[in-house]
């Protein structure tokens, strides 16, 4: 088996598996007074503290959280002016964890979406900037999940700090390849990140909410995580959590050279020609280890991928969280291009992939489509 979707998930590391099995031993609940309690709560805190160190943040305004998908709907509800209606901003290109929570508040009543225009590359138009007013909401993930084009967030975190907006950025790609300081991105309010996609545990994710404003609960039952995120903890992932972050950033030179030699392999294949060719053109700051391929191919995308998982090759039409959508990609289908009588898929590899994986996966893709 190839595996070339870590965009959607990435493999556990040897050092995360111990860790979270270290974990288990330590039965205690974190919220216990008693020593087996104090011992767990005591890993917890330190894995905030090692976070906040490195992302440039207080401890205080880390959050663990399930994933990004709760971050993003705690982070958005938080972000709402509750005496007025709030303008929200954000493209049709992001995350369903975004979009379908920006449409249920939209067809609610509670917001005005304003929709970020992009072009046929998956750009963003940033035009939009100069209509925003003191109070609105700006939603921009950081890099797109399915394209790995990369959006302009230290200019929007400073636009951000001028003009007085709420801005909240989908960092959940980022992470597994570039450094995140919110030092430098003062204007960010919010910005959520999600384990599973740097090596660690699924059901394990972190929100970050700058002091300056306030969060709400979402939902009532306990005083953990100041009361703001009740509930027991996830021992178990945010031990997986912290040993992953660790891991990812005591390695980030190395891996980046990686994720950069491997798509220089990819490009170099695509400039030859073929029928192999990316959707968007990469650019230098897009993530490297995400890239969009559109192949010829009559019929249903779900077939193509049928194919080639018959063939032991992984690899998704775009976000696993919307694999079940008979309409396909939301993201392709934003960029505004006739596709017809072609086939969208996204490669995505890590520093574990190897050059051999990546070529072979490509000859076994260019066979299947050929017949």
């Amino acid at each position: 088996m190839i595996y070339l979707d870590h965009a959607s998930t990435t493999p556990l590391s040897e050092g995360v598996k111990k860790a979270m099995s270290e974990a288990m031993a330590n039965f205690g609940n974190p919220s216990s007074l008693h020593q087996a309690g104090r011992q767990v709560k005591s890993g917890v805190e330190s894995a905030r503290r090692e976070l906040a160190l490195s992302l440039g943040c207080e401890p205080a305004e880390l959050f663990f959280t399930s994933g990004a998908t709760e971050s993003l709907n705690m982070a958005l509800d938080a972000a709402l002016d509750e005496s007025k209606k709030t303008r929200v901003y954000c493209s049709a290109m992001e995350h369903h964890a975004v979009l379908d929570r920006v449409r249920h508040l939209s067809e609610n009543g509670r917001i005005d979406w304003i929709q970020i225009a992009n072009d046929a590359q998956g750009r963003l138009d940033t035009s939009f900037i100069e209509e925003t007013e003191k109070g609105d909401v700006v939603v921009m993930m950081a890099h797109n999940n399915e394209l790995g084009t990369a959006n302009p967030i230290d200019q929007m975190a400073q636009w951000a700090l001028d003009k007085n907006l709420v801005f909240i950025c989908d960092a959940v790609q980022t992470a597994s390849w570039q450094p995140i300081d919110l030092q430098t991105w003062k204007g960010v309010q919010g910005l959520a990140l999600s384990a599973h996609k740097f090596n660690g545990p699924k059901g394990a994710g972190v929100l970050f909410w700058r002091s300056t404003r306030r969060l709400r609960a979402v939902f009532h039952g306990g005083a953990q995580e100041r009361s703001l995120r009740p509930g027991t903890e996830n021992v178990i992932g945010i031990s997986g959590l912290r040993r992953a972050w660790k891991e990812l950033h005591e390695e980030a030179d190395a891996r980046r050279d990686r994720l950069h030699a491997l798509r220089k392999e990819l490009e170099d294949r695509f400039e030859k020609g073929g029928p192999i060719q990316p959707t968007v053109p990469y650019r230098s700051g897009d993530h490297p280890g995400i890239v969009n391929v559109t192949v010829p191919f009559e019929g249903k995308t779900s077939m193509l991928l049928f194919r080639l998982d018959m063939a032991g090759i992984c690899i998704s039409e775009g976000s696993a969280c919307s694999s079940g959508s008979s309409s396909g990609s939301h993201v392709i289908r934003a960029l505004g291009v006739d596709r017809s009588g072609t086939a969208s898929l996204r490669i995505s590899f890590s520093h574990l992939t190897r050059a051999e994986e990546l070529q072979n996966a490509l000859d076994t893709l260019e066979a299947v489509i050929a017949g």
